[in-house]
């Protein structure tokens, strides 16, 4: 006995046959397809198509774009950080790295940027780091930053604030619920120039960075960890599909 059916396979990893007697067993159980792709396409016809889907209770979409038109009781599901993941270890740290960046520069605007603050303030960002050495140098940052790669919706959106460094993040186009907020849980910007503001400012002000620091940590904790992403989730569907 079943009360929600997640159906997930946009990446057609289960064999057609296996999954359409999963569907045909499910009969009258709410299904609800939860889309985690890096793009912000309505892939419903393509989940359907894969799964003999004849019914659709909600859609779940990760990178869902604002102001564009998706089929009724869409909703947004962006990516969560659970929280087992942040160690004490890096909380006893002490925040010696003003700024830290690592990662490729191959998408989005992350070239422009990161050239542009390296020219500025002469940061250098070229040092290839192991998963360890990654997770020691975010515990040890004041400020970290995070820009859009293949998709929007990035891991370092989440795991930045939830290791207890400021988030400077481009805003997003997409919707995010119980978003971060420009100045009071993390600092968000546009353009290059807006980019470099926000940098000066975390430079310049380390009392009211650590602050909002801390306040997107108790932010992060409340809103978005895998838990209270989940939650979202089920309420959503709760609301929805069995309304009081």
């Amino acid at each position: 006995a079943f009360d929600l059916v997640l159906f997930g396979c946009i990446d057609r990893e289960i064999a057609p046959v296996e999954l359409r007697r999963l569907i045909e067993a499910a009969r009258e159980v709410p299904l609800v397809v939860v889309d985690q792709q890096d793009d912000a396409l309505n892939n419903l016809p393509k989940a359907a198509a894969y799964g003999a889907l004849t019914r659709v209770d909600g859609y779940f979409k990760r990178e869902m774009l604002k102001g564009w038109r998706y089929p009724a009781n869409t909703w947004p599901l962006p990516m969560s950080y659970a929280l087992h993941k942040r160690s004490k270890r890096e909380d006893s740290l002490e925040r010696d790295i003003p700024l830290f960046w690592a990662g490729h520069r191959k998408l989005g605007m992350r070239r422009l940027f990161l050239e542009h603050l390296e020219r500025r303030f002469g940061f250098q960002w070229d040092e290839q780091l192991t998963p360890d050495e990654y997770s020691l140098a975010l515990g040890r940052s004041r400020a970290a930053l995070c820009l859009a790669g293949g998709g929007f919706d990035t891991v370092r959106y989440w795991e930045i604030p939830a290791q207890g460094a400021l988030l400077l993040a481009e805003k997003l186009p997409i919707h995010v619920p119980y978003d971060f907020t420009d100045g009071e849980t993390a600092l968000l910007f546009e353009d290059v120039c807006e980019l470099e503001a926000r940098v000066v400012y975390t430079l310049e002000h380390p009392e009211d960075a650590a602050r909002i620091a801390a306040a997107g940590r108790n932010h992060f904790e409340r809103y978005h960890t895998s838990r209270a992403r989940a939650l979202q989730l089920l309420a959503r569907v709760q609301e929805t599909l069995h309304p009081q």
